[in-house]
């Protein structure tokens, strides 16, 4: 007994004696302009504005990041095309008057100019063409392993564009506009989650063409309903299923977000994320999406 004690002790010891402290004091250029957002044919243009800000001895309010008195203008095919209009909560759009019609094929880029954090643009991206979905198909399936819900399955085929640098995206959302989640179907034990062509960032699955995408089935399977009876709840009454062609800028941050090159988790690296802000940090995308609204019972 004495014995297992002393082993104790020492193994207390040891933990101890292994803990060293060290100040982290990472390297801060300033704070500088932060811009999250894009452009679609069917939204107009959603662009959130923020600053960096050196996170050492700083608690970070979000509300005190947001840059509202921002002059952001967007450029179509290097000429000025409009000035943005701040919408609220740190987001520009264009505005209602005079109107500007956003052309699928058309270069864009954002020009950001601040009084504190400086001047900002992005790089130029392309508004990209409305992809050709064929035999979508939408029913309700029992639960589904993990799920724990009633589940809705979705299926289509996408036949254009086939070009390898075309990406797209799959999203689905609630009436309140809430992304939900949802998973290849059926589910394959031991399938790795960051597949070569595929990315997830913010609730939204996207896809790059190089792995061959068009003309395959698409299978997912989402969940309706939590409650005791299994009911589908008004929650998710009606259901939006987005599918769309975006830039390649969205794909490649998405990459950069959500994998760490095949090395394991806690002994890599952080990612660095991919940025086509210059003078300052984030992303500007193009967007062309389908809605499939969903009827449920």
């Amino acid at each position: 007994m004495i014995r297992k004690y002393i082993q104790l002790l020492l193994f207390t010891i040891l933990l101890i004696s292994c803990t060293k402290y060290i100040e982290f004091s990472p390297p801060y250029e300033g704070n500088k302009i932060v811009v999250n957002g894009y452009i679609s044919l069917t939204e107009g243009a959603k662009i959130k504005i923020t600053h960096s800000i050196n996170p050492v001895g700083n608690y970070l309010w979000a509300d005190s990041l947001l840059v509202k008195d921002a002059f952001a203008a967007l450029y179509e095919n290097g000429v000025k095309l409009i000035d943005l209009k701040y919408a609220g909560k740190g987001y520009y759009g264009l505005p209602a008057s005079p109107a500007a019609n956003l052309i699928a094929g058309h270069r864009y880029k954002l020009v950001v100019q601040t009084e504190l954090y400086g001047n900002a643009e992005s790089e130029e991206i392309t508004l990209p063409e409305q992809p050709k979905i064929k035999d979508f198909k939408f029913s309700i399936i029992g639960e589904v392993y993990g799920s724990g819900a009633v589940n809705g399955l979705f299926s289509f085929s996408i036949s254009e564009p086939t070009e390898k640098e075309s990406c797209f995206s799959i999203q689905v959302v609630t009436k309140n506009n809430e992304r939900q989640y949802f998973q290849h179907y059926p589910r394959t034990e031991g399938r790795n989650y960051f597949e070569s062509c595929e990315a997830y960032a913010g609730g939204v699955s996207i896809y790059s063409n190089e792995c061959g995408y068009t003309n395959q089935l698409h299978q997912y399977c989402v969940g309706l309903g939590y409650d005791e009876n299994r009911q589908i709840s008004n929650y998710y009454k009606p259901m939006v299923i987005k599918i769309g062609s975006v830039s390649r800028e969205l794909y490649e941050y998405a990459k950069s977000y959500s994998q760490l090159d095949g090395m394991e988790f806690g002994f890599a690296e952080p990612p660095i994320l991919k940025s086509n802000i210059k003078g300052g940090y984030g992303l500007l995308y193009g967007s062309n999406t389908i809605s499939f609204p969903i009827k449920l019972p």
